[in-house]
């Protein structure tokens, strides 16, 4: 991973949303790097704290803002990670659904809602009910409301 882009994941974790705005500005196609770690993943992935490096898996306070950020930046709601094996359901929305930090966060159902607003389609990438099905595998009420 770049530099830039270590310290953009950081501040999504950390929930520093300043610093995230500055290391946009200064670098814009930060919003569609991947991570050079084998799950690929780009910045808005790092929301679902999920599939990640275990150490990165955080869900601040403000993930809600953080994530709104991201999007208004350009941030495309249906990238795809190579998280589990990769395939088209390794997107932010899928990721999150599953996610226990977002979850314990208490942030799931509104970090859902926004990325179903943003444009993630509500039965996955491949029309197969993907997001809902794996929220409810998972037990994650928020998620499959």
């Amino acid at each position: 991973m770049s530099k830039a882009f270590d310290e953009a994941v950081l501040a999504i974790i950390d929930g520093d949303a300043v610093r995230l705005r500055e290391l946009l500005t200064a670098d814009p196609s930060l919003i569609t790097a991947h991570s050079s770690s084998d799950h690929r993943s780009t910045l808005l992935h790092y929301v679902a704290a999920n599939g990640i490096e275990n150490e990165l898996q955080r869900t601040p306070p403000n993930a809600v803002e953080i994530a709104v950020i991201l999007l208004e930046a350009g941030a495309d709601v249906n990238a795809l990670a190579e998280t589990y094996g990769g395939g088209p359901n390794q997107t932010t929305l899928n990721l999150l659904v599953s996610s226990v930090h977002p979850a314990k966060a208490r942030l799931q159902g509104k970090l859902t809602r926004l990325l179903l607003d943003a444009g993630a389609p509500p039965n996955g990438l491949e029309d197969d009910g993907s997001p809902l099905d794996t929220a409810l595998f998972f037990g994650k009420e928020a998620g499959a409301e």
